[in-house]
């Protein structure tokens, strides 16, 4: 048997190894960036594969049912595995693709033959750097723009800031530090927002972050490309969590409780904004200045209210119903019909078609300034101010005779608030479930909701994908389908959710 003098001298080897390895970390002892192709248009990228290591984000043995506090040790497999970003980029060799790059063809000779090689698909379908200017066309980048949307598209580029987040540093000042190195604070509900905004919507250039515009516009979805339809909390939702569920030094956010009740209502006014910056950007540099950018643009307007049936009663041509004639009646900048941020900010007016592109503008950025406005209090009071203007929403009359966008705002809505109050303890009753299975059914019929999870084994919390009809036909098909009656059922689910936030523990 040892000594107790050895043993105690090994105990104490032993602890101060523990304590090198738990003491903050010099520059020099952090691994450099993992090699990357090098090249003037992706400064600062280091690729996917610079957050993979075993060490870092990606342990092997992913556990579905892990503790929230050990997720980020296995986010990197947790993406690879089951998020549909990471086909982003496939997606752009697909045979849907090609038949909308021959389309597109027809009215452009010299657009690229494939989409690959298209600024406006790339920015989207990859990082957004890689398709600027310098980018598109060096071929030493494919590896990057093969990822898909991966870590950097999101987080940031990560050469300035990989150091500093792999060095232990002080938690209360770690998020500012990071953040000021160039790393996205997705831990900010808007931030995060905006981040997801800037591909679902669409996004004017950023020169700084050398990102072009991102405008899918009218010709596109003429060609084939699907409508964008991206409501925040609906898409955050169904992805496989590859994150902590926590917001760090902000516990008004953390999971539960008005978590998801902030995220909503963050989500539609940063969603707002985000197209009133892109029809500004339009106004500004789109038309005879640039033949990609036309003007006026369609995909600002509610589909349905051109493509609809003149004479059946279809949920999209009811939408015209009580409408002046002509286009003046369906111009709505800044507001297409797929957001909500009107249920809850009223007041602010809608520009019609035929202004002027200078008071169109005008219109723009007096929207864009009462969102920020909103933004900024919730931001300043989570708590109360989100409580307070989501009670003010169930409160109110559903729109009479709702069309379908509509309809299916208000549904995304009511289930994300069913969502935050289970999370909270706060359960329905089974007329309230009734109802809003009624209310999905009447919105798609047999089918599930959009972009619904499709799982491999019931047991598994996690799904492999989003399952599509092709070229997203769920949305045309329903918006196609007889319109039914359903503001009484709204009223009826807002009721009952207005009650039950009365129950919301303080």
């Amino acid at each position: 048997m040892a000594s107790l003098p050895r043993t105690l001298a090994g105990v104490g080897i032993a602890i101060g190894f523990l304590g090198l390895a738990f003491s903050q970390r010099p520059e020099a002892a952090t691994p450099a960036p993992v090699a990357r192709a090098q090249a003037a248009a992706a400064p600062q990228m280091i690729g996917m594969a610079g957050c993979a290591a075993t060490g870092c984000h990606g342990r092997a043995d992913v556990s579905y049912a892990a503790k929230p506090t050990d997720i980020w040790h296995e986010s990197f497999s947790r993406w690879i595995d089951r998020d549909p970003h990471t086909r982003a980029y496939a997606v752009l060799e697909s045979d849907l693709a090609k038949k909308i790059m021959s389309r597109l063809r027809q009215g452009d000779p010299k657009l690229p033959e494939s989409a690959t090689k298209d600024a406006r698909c790339v920015a989207c379908h990859s990082h957004p750097a890689l398709a600027s200017d310098a980018a598109i066309h060096d071929e030493g980048l494919n590896r990057l723009r093969a990822e898909g949307v991966s870590c950097e598209a999101c987080h940031g580029n990560a050469e300035r800031w990989q150091i500093a987040h792999t060095q232990w540093t002080n938690p209360a000042t770690r998020d500012a530090d990071l953040k000021s190195h160039g790393m996205e604070d997705l831990n900010d509900w808007s931030t995060q927002a905006k981040t997801c905004a800037g591909c679902h919507i669409g996004a004017p250039a950023d020169d700084a972050k050398g990102y072009p515009v991102r405008d899918m516009n009218h010709d596109m979805i003429a060609a084939g490309h699907p409508r964008l339809e991206f409501e925040f909390v609906t898409f955050q939702q169904k992805l496989s969590k590859h994150w902590n569920p926590r917001h760090r030094g902000s516990p008004e956010t953390d999971p539960g409780k008005e978590s998801l009740l902030q995220a909503w209502l963050v989500g539609q006014v940063v969603t707002e904004q985000a197209y009133c910056e892109l029809s500004l950007d339009r106004l500004a540099h789109g038309g005879k200045a640039d033949a990609r950018r036309p003007l006026p643009e369609f995909a600002d307007w509610n589909c349905s209210q051109c493509h609809h049936n003149l004479t059946s009663p279809e949920w999209r041509s009811d939408a015209a119903k009580n409408q002046t004639t002509g286009l003046n009646a369906i111009r709505k900048l800044g507001q297409p019909g797929w957001i909500g941020a009107s249920a809850i900010l009223p007041g602010i007016p809608t520009p019609k078609f035929g202004q002027s592109g200078e008071d169109q503008r005008k219109a723009n950025q007096k929207r864009w300034d009462e969102l920020e406005g909103i933004r900024k209090a919730v931001a300043a009071n989570p708590r109360g101010e989100t409580k307070r203007r989501v009670q003010d929403f169930l409160r109110g009359e559903p729109a009479k005779e709702m069309n379908w966008e509509e309809a299916t705002r208000n549904y995304m809505a009511l289930r994300s608030f069913d969502l935050s109050l289970r999370a909270s303890q706060v359960a329905p009753s089974k007329e309230f479930d009734d109802q809003l299975g009624q209310f999905r059914t009447v919105l798609w019929g047999a089918t599930d909701e959009p972009l619904r999870r499709e799982h491999t084994d019931k047991a598994d919390p996690g799904y492999k994908g989003y399952q599509r009809k092709p070229e997203s036909r769920w949305l045309w098909e329903s918006s196609r389908q007889e319109r039914k009656p359903v503001e009484e059922i709204v009223k009826g689910l807002r009721k009952s959710l207005g009650d039950r936030l009365q129950n919301l523990p303080p």
